[in-house]
């Protein structure tokens, strides 16, 4: 059974506090940690009774989200001329006249219909483990905007490639944005 690659923007991480509890691990660890997976500078924390979130800044993400994506798509050309140019202009259309908040984005990548048929956009949640220590791992709940999806892969120790790609992509992005991109395998 295989599995399919997808990137997109992380713009939320949690931590469970009851997992912080047993694996005593504080809010310094989990930024320490969770910054070599993503630009924290991008995000602001926040510590509530039921965990430890990451949050991106909004006005960042709406702001540059159209751009951003308009960078993504013209690196991965899958056909020329006149047809690819026209998708891609009503990508853009689709994702700038919806993306005036974090709420409306996620909407729209939740929403089937039209919109999502010119635009790949889906709203994904995944748990990433994060090494915390030489042995412990610590879930890591991340709500992404995924914009790209290709399978099926058979890969057996993803985790390597996959950091090895993401960090590419992030260090690609001529974007700030860029430092919150994540590849995954689900």
């Amino acid at each position: 059974m295989g599995t399919y690659l997808h990137v997109g923007v992380v713009y939320r991480a949690k931590f469970g506090r009851s997992d912080c509890r047993s694996l005593h691990v504080d809010a310094d660890v989990l930024q320490n940690q969770l910054s070599r997976e993503l630009d924290l500078n991008l995000f602001t924390m926040h510590e509530a009774a039921d965990g430890i979130e990451f949050l991106i800044n909004e006005s960042i993400l709406v702001a540059e989200f159209p751009a951003l994506l308009a960078e993504q798509f013209e690196r991965c050309r899958l056909d020329d001329g006149f047809r690819r140019i026209e998708r891609d202009r009503k990508r853009m259309d689709a994702v700038t006249s919806h993306s005036t908040s974090l709420k409306d984005l996620v909407d729209l990548a939740e929403a089937e219909g039209e919109v999502n048929d010119i635009l790949p956009l889906v709203h994904t949640k995944i748990y990433e483990p994060l090494p915390i220590g030489h042995y412990d791992r610590i879930d890591c709940r991340m709500h992404i905007l995924s914009f790209f999806s290709e399978g099926k892969f058979f890969i057996e120790d993803e985790q390597p490639f996959l950091s090895y790609f993401g960090t590419t992509l992030r260090r690609a992005s001529a974007y700030a944005l860029g430092g919150a991109l994540r590849a995954y395998i689900e």
